[in-house]
């Protein structure tokens, strides 16, 4: 994952997680700010080939959306070799869903 992976320090914690994903919280060391990952990765170490296409499109169509209540996609890490990939956004302190049901 090289250099790109190295700008940021990544919490060791879960944030949070869905059906396609885990979140943690991270830095960007870069440009000083809080961000957001969404991270794809199996536990096992092997990626299918349809999830990692199923995740390149999902940041595909999420880097064209634009609107308040959408974080923006800050960068990704699609390294076919790595046994995870990465979608970085804005980090938006908040309750999710679940929270306020």
């Amino acid at each position: 994952m090289n250099d790109k992976v190295d700008r940021y320090k990544f919490e060791s914690k879960l944030h949070g997680f869905g059906g396609f994903g885990k979140i943690i919280r991270g830095y960007d060391n870069d440009l000083e700010r809080d961000i957001a990952v969404k991270v794809l990765a199996d536990d096992n170490g092997i990626l299918q080939v349809v999830d990692k296409e199923r995740f390149r499109r999902e940041a595909c169509i999420l880097a064209k959306l634009a609107h308040p209540n959408i974080p923006a996609i800050y960068d990704v890490v699609f390294d076919d070799k790595a046994t995870s990939l990465l979608i970085i956004f804005q980090f938006i302190e908040g309750k999710n869903i679940r929270q306020i049901l």
